[in-house]
């Protein structure tokens, strides 16, 4: 049996400690786009906007799990995202949000409180870092809204579900 490895692409990061992930830490301007959606009415593909993200490290120093709190990108809408995020690897977060109910809002106007439990993955790649600190990233999210029982009963969709990209605005 033979086996063969090929290596596409690498993102070189340079961190205070060998092998770590560089310190994600305080706010950063942040592009967020939806780039696909099925059955969420307050957002969709192609809307973008910068919002700034404030990352809070659970550690004193070096890499360790951060909070990042996300504002929402819906047109009027004031919610925010807090997401427990962990280095995996010299140049990449992964977390995800606590499941939150959230509604189920229809084209018509007709919302359902709780309609669906919202699940939302990210993963931040670091694209440059300095002095062990991440000075730029990118990433992707992804959501899936479950549906509750007081969701099917109102006649919610089954499925609804978004992703979306971002990096750090220059």
């Amino acid at each position: 049996m033979f086996v063969t490895a090929v290596v596409v692409g690498a993102v070189i990061v340079a961190t205070s400690s060998a092998g770590g992930a560089p310190r994600l830490a305080g706010s950063y301007r942040t592009l967020f786009r939806i780039t696909a959606e099925t059955n969420i009415t307050a957002v969709h593909p192609g809307q973008e906007a910068v919002k700034t993200w404030t990352f809070t490290p659970r550690c004193a120093a070096g890499a360790c799990t951060t909070t990042l709190v996300r504002p929402s990108i819906a047109t009027g809408s004031s919610s925010t995202y807090t997401y427990t995020l962990r280095p995996v690897s010299a140049a990449k977060y992964t977390g995800s949000i606590a499941p939150t109910p959230v509604l189920c809002s229809f084209t018509n106007g007709k919302q359902v409180q709780g309609g669906y439990i919202d699940h939302q993955a990210m993963v931040l790649d670091v694209t440059k870092a300095a002095g062990g600190k991440v000075v730029a990233y990118s990433g992707t999210v992804h959501t899936v809204n479950t549906l509750t029982a007081a969701g099917r009963s109102n006649g919610c969709p089954a499925t609804s579900v978004q992703s979306a990209v971002f990096h750090t605005a220059g």
